[in-house]
């Protein structure tokens, strides 16, 4: 894949995760405002509205705001600029680990750019419970950084098996 090839792939991912992600959060910050939840299939999947100052799994809630700021907005902003650059300029990529690193990078930046208008809060709204307990609460950002590294990984092992079969 060329280079001009990988940088338009990057740029539409980067593109549709950072829309579909504000935008939905757009939506839920004006439709569920109310801390009153929505159920869906069976109680399931819920819908609700939950600012989260820390990071997945409200790691790093209970530290100061300065340090928030630095590792969830400005160390995630570069981390994200990385992998974009590494995407990118890597020659070796296949398209299925171009995409990957993209959908990490674009889910990234899609929760930067809501910290950094949103006083250093992420809105997650997708609650999935399998009753008695809430399993988990996130967002299209976080769906698209968990799908990337899903993808990279079986990218990068089949990959390496593919290396290593040869080689036998």
């Amino acid at each position: 894949m060329s280079i001009t090839r990988r940088a338009a792939v990057t740029v539409l991912v980067l593109c549709l995760c950072i829309g579909v992600d504000l935008g939905t959060k757009t939506i839920i910050r004006e439709t569920l405002t109310r801390p009153l939840p929505q159920y869906y299939l069976g109680g399931a999947l819920r819908l609700s509205y939950w600012e989260n100052i820390g990071s997945t799994m409200s790691a790093g809630d209970h530290l100061p705001a300065a340090l928030r700021f630095w590792a969830f907005t400005v160390a995630a902003g570069v981390v994200a600029g990385l992998v974009i650059m590494c995407v990118i300029m890597w020659p070796g990529l296949k398209a299925t680990q171009v995409i990957a690193g993209s959908l990490i990078a674009g889910g990234a930046l899609s929760n930067v750019i809501d910290r950094l208008l949103h006083e250093g809060r992420v809105l997650d709204f997708i609650n999935i419970a399998i009753a008695p307990l809430n399993v988990m609460i996130f967002n299209f950002a976080d769906v698209a950084i968990a799908l990337g590294t899903i993808m990279f990984v079986i990218a990068s092992i089949r990959r390496l098996i593919g290396y290593s079969s040869r080689q036998i």
